[in-house]
């Protein structure tokens, strides 16, 4: 008969070795998805033709309508979405007393991008900060202080517009709306109180400590007006995009205001980042198809748009990204120097 305090030991083992086989085990559906994200891809195109009940010979008969001006033109509004990314993120690093030169941000910034798609971790992220510090000397606290700001207002933009607009959207009411935002607000600064809180009590010689102090300092040097400014320009990335599903369903003889697609590919793009799907395989044309369902978008055409954003933006991405790899030497750089 064991005692309770060596059967708990037990507990505790089993609970641990058990957490850590799981884990173990989403790092592989992980690292499989990112691998094979095509496979992947073309599985949940048919799941979402079963389930939506479309016929491919619909869809078929729909891409033939495609002309290739209007193929150009979508390219050509992705590279300007990429610009408009690039270029805020240039004016965040000058806001942050940083002037990297435009021609190592380009390729930093398709670099990360393949460096998203092709590891089963976001090392895009850890890339930039690295390659920054490396061509342009800006340093590791700056470079990780850019990020979070990037995701912060990337994703919380993206957020913000997705729960505002689909709340008007749904109850067509401003009470509603003018409620959500403060509720919204008021989560928003607990969050920041409390991460703040932490942060407070943490110990004050610890070499993350050290860090995070680098970091806040980085973050002090960011004003106001720079913010909003860099905010707008986001937003204008966000348009690009919203313009772009606009023509798409132009281009496929239907109708989209863009009001309606700033929410839908707003939401889209917010609800693939915090499903914790590698590049929100199958969520974000889920959200997409969905959003463009309720404007009277049918599911065929949905499907069709989001797969032609998918496979025509992602591999641009990875083609561009390898490239600019390629030119950065990315193949010479040690995974544990990317890595810290």
């Amino acid at each position: 008969m064991l005692s309770k305090g060596k059967a708990g030991q037990i507990f505790l083992i089993n609970l641990l070795f058990s957490l850590r086989c799981i884990k173990k085990m989403k790092l592989g559906i992980k690292l499989k998805i990112e691998k094979y994200w095509f496979l992947f891809f073309i599985a949940f195109f048919f799941i979402f033709v079963f389930l939506y009940k479309i016929s491919l010979k619909d869809i078929l008969k729909t891409v033939s309508l495609l002309e290739l001006w209007q193929l150009l033109l979508i390219i050509l509004i992705y590279f300007m979405i990429s610009a408009s990314f690039i270029v805020a993120r240039k004016y965040l690093l000058y806001s942050l007393s940083y002037k990297p030169r435009l021609k190592n941000l380009i390729f930093i910034h398709f670099a990360s991008m393949a460096a998203h798609y092709s590891t089963p971790a976001k090392l895009g992220f850890p890339t930039s900060i690295y390659f920054l510090k490396r061509f342009d000397n800006v340093p590791y606290a700056t470079g990780t202080a850019m990020i979070i700001i990037e995701l912060i207002v990337g994703t919380g933009l993206c957020g913000i517009i997705a729960l505002l607009g689909s709340v008007y959207y749904m109850t067509n009411s401003m009470k509603t709306l003018i409620l959500c935002f403060i509720i919204l607000s008021m989560l928003i600064i607990a969050v920041i109180y409390y991460a703040g809180s932490i942060l407070k009590k943490s110990s004050i010689n610890s070499r993350i400590r050290k860090y995070i102090k680098d970091v806040n300092d980085a973050f002090s040097l960011m004003i106001v007006k720079h913010l909003i400014i860099y905010v707008f320009i986001i937003f204008a990335g966000r348009l690009l995009a919203s313009f772009n599903l606009v023509l798409m369903c132009i281009f496929f003889s239907s109708k989209l205001s863009i009001y309606h697609a700033l929410i839908a590919s707003s939401a889209a793009f917010f609800f693939g980042a915090i499903s914790m799907v590698p590049m929100g395989i199958g969520v974000r044309e889920a959200s997409l198809i969905y959003y463009l369902s309720l404007v009277g978008v049918t599911n065929e055409l949905g499907l069709l748009i989001a797969t032609i954003q998918r496979l025509l933006f992602t591999g641009l991405s990875f083609v561009l990204g390898v490239l600019s790899g390629t030119l950065l030497g990315i193949k010479n750089i040690k995974i544990e120097s990317v890595q810290k």
